[in-house]
């Protein structure tokens, strides 16, 4: 049924074809397809549906992490308390600063303190890189122990920012990072195809 309402949408042609084969594709398929999204093993699924497959997905687990008690979450803090996921990206509340990362898959936030790499845990080497001068808010934290990055968005600065679409709207920033040599530590469903 989301299938052939999404085809009434005004899609371009490609996007179309993709639902076409999803909704053609039998549920051994789509399962295959949803574990290899979920693994982060993507070199079997179809690249062109990916992004409605993990908009599935995300519906899902956004559905299952709203009724998890937060007592129950523990996880280390580069990975969502609630389902073990990577983080899409992070927000910086105004006020005191509080950082919390987005969960890529379940948009669940969980707290991380600042100065800390959200990969591997250290409080050394961290580096602030935005690509332009008044980016609006946008910055990657940077790693120099593990060379990975995490994009930040900062409330203060733009109090409408949003994780997923933010992170889309700068990719700008993923290149400028690649050129420095750093790799991103979180994903993001709807870049299957770029990574």
């Amino acid at each position: 049924m989301i299938i052939s309402e999404m085809q009434l949408a005004p899609l371009p042609e490609p996007s179309q074809a993709a639902l076409s084969r999803l909704g053609e594709a039998s549920p051994a398929m789509l399962e295959g397809s949803a574990h290899a999204i979920l693994s982060g093993n993507h070199g079997g699924i179809d690249l062109a549906a990916s992004p409605f497959l993990a908009a599935a997905l995300q519906v899902y687990w956004t559905g299952l992490a709203s009724r998890v008690q937060a007592a129950a979450t523990q996880q280390p803090a580069h990975s969502c308390p609630v389902c073990a996921s990577p983080p899409v990206a992070g927000v910086v509340l105004s006020g005191r600063k509080l950082r919390y990362l987005c969960c890529s898959l379940c948009a669940t936030h969980w707290y991380v303190p600042r100065l800390t790499c959200t990969n591997c845990g250290s409080t050394a080497d961290i580096a602030y890189f935005a690509f332009e001068e008044n980016a609006n808010g946008i910055k990657a934290e940077a790693c120099g122990h593990c060379s990975t990055y995490l994009k930040l968005f900062y409330l203060e600065s733009n109090p409408d920012a949003e994780a997923f679409a933010d992170d889309l709207a700068t990719l700008a920033l993923d290149l400028s990072m690649a050129e420095k040599g750093y790799s991103r530590s979180g994903i993001n469903l709807f870049l299957l195809s770029l990574e």
